[in-house]
C-alpha cells in the first residue's frame, strides 16, 4: 500500500482509487457536461457519474501522486458545479501541487476563477493549462469564454476563432463565439454561429435556447417564439431544463419568467449556474432585488477562499 493511502479516504479515496479524473467530460454546454450529465432525462448528478465509474474499477491497492491529483480535481469540479460549497479552491490547489502539469486542474481551477469574478487570474491559468496541453481544444474555447465572461469581446472572439480554424466542427466554440456576437451587437453573425452549432448538432437543447436568445435579443420575436412553442410542445420527449428556459426568456427580457427559470434552477442545482454573477446574458437584472439574493445564494457556495494562500501558491508555480 502507498504511503500515500491514508491520505485519501472516503469519497477522496474512491474516486483516487478508481483513477477517476474528469478528462472524459466536456466543459461546455454542448456536450456531455458536469452540469448536465446524462445519467437520466432530466438529472444533474456529475456525482453519480463519478461514483458509477468508481464502482466498475477493482482496487489495485495502490494511490499513485497522479490518481491522488485527479481525485482532489474531482472533488472539488462536484464541489464547484453542485454548488455545494466546501474547499473547492483548495481542492484544486492541492491536485496541482500534487502534480504541476496537470491541464486538466488547472483548466478546471480557471473556470472556478472565472464564476467567482477573478477574470485576470481565471486567463492566466485556462492560458497556462493551453500550453501543457496545446490540442485540447476545450481549453482552448474555455479561454475564449472566460475572456467572454470578463467582458473582453474582442481577444474572447479571437480565441474562439482560432480554436475553430484547428476544428471547424468543434460545436463548444461556434456556441460561445455566437455568444460573444450577441454582446457585441452583431446578431447575424451570433445567430450564424448558433445555426452553425445546430447543424452540427441537430436538436440539441442549449444550442436551441441559445438561438431563441439571439432571435429575440435581436428583435426577430416571431423566429424566437417558434422555437419557445416548439421546446413547450415535446412534453417529456425532450428534456428541457430550466436554464434552457431561463436564456430564451432573457432574450425577451422578460424578467419575471427569467428569475422564476433561473431560481428554479439553482433548486436543481444545474450546475451552469455557477456563473450566473459574471454572465453577461442575465447583467439585465441585476438590479432586481431577488436577482441579488438569488446570487448570494450561489455566491455563498463558491466563494470560500483565502485570498492570501491563493496569491502565495500562484506565486510558488
Amino acid at each position: 500500500m502507498s504511503l500515500l493511502a491514508p491520505r485519501a479516504d472516503g469519497l477522496l479515496g474512491t474516486l483516487a482509487r478508481a483513477g477517476v479524473g474528469l478528462g472524459a467530460l466536456a466543459v461546455d454546454r454542448h456536450a456531455a457536461t458536469m452540469a448536465d450529465a446524462p445519467v437520466a432525462a432530466d438529472v444533474h448528478q456529475p456525482l453519480d457519474v463519478l461514483r458509477a465509474l468508481a464502482a466498475q474499477v477493482a482496487f489495485d491497492g495502490d494511490l499513485t501522486v497522479d490518481r491522488l491529483a485527479q481525485a482532489h480535481t474531482s472533488l472539488a469540479a462536484i464541489r464547484f458545479y453542485h454548488m455545494e460549497g466546501g474547499d473547492i479552491e483548495g481542492e484544486f490547489q492541492r491536485a496541482i501541487a500534487l502534480d504541476p502539469s496537470y491541464a486538466q486542474a488547472i483548466h478546471w481551477y480557471g473556470l472556478y476563477l472565472a464564476a467567482t469574478g477573478r477574470s485576470e487570474e481565471s486567463v492566466r491559468e485556462l492560458k497556462l493549462a493551453r500550453d501543457i496541453d496545446p490540442k485540447s481544444l476545450i481549453i482552448r474555447a474555455n479561454l475564449g469564454f472566460v475572456y467572454y465572461l470578463g467582458r473582453d469581446y474582442d481577444r474572447a472572439e479571437e480565441a474562439e476563432k482560432n480554436t475553430i480554424q484547428m476544428d471547424p466542427s468543434f460545436i463548444a466554440a461556434h456556441g460561445y463565439l455566437g455568444q460573444i456576437y450577441s454582446e457585441k451587437k452583431q446578431y447575424a453573425e451570433a445567430i450564424d454561429e448558433f445555426r452553425t452549432a445546430l447543424s452540427l448538432s441537430p436538436g440539441d437543447v442549449a444550442g436551441q435556447a441559445d438561438l431563441a436568445y439571439a432571435y429575440a435579443i435581436s428583435g426577430k420575436r416571431a423566429q424566437a417564439e417558434e422555437i419557445l412553442q416548439e421546446l413547450q410542445s415535446v412534453g417529456g420527449s425532450k428534456y428541457v431544463s430550466t436554464y434552457d428556459w431561463a436564456v430564451i426568456y432573457a432574450g425577451f427580457r422578460d424578467k419575471e419568467k427569467t428569475l422564476n427559470a433561473l431560481e428554479e434552477a439553482y433548486v436543481e442545482r444545474n450546475g451552469r449556474m455557477v456563473n450566473l454573477r459574471v454572465h453577461p446574458q442575465f447583467a439585465f437584472l441585476k438590479p432586481e432585488p431577488r436577482f441579488q439574493h438569488l446570487l448570494t445564494q450561489v455566491n455563498s457556495s463558491l466563494s470560500a477562499r483565502q485570498a492570501k494562500e491563493s496569491s502565495e501558491s500562484a506565486g510558488q508555480r
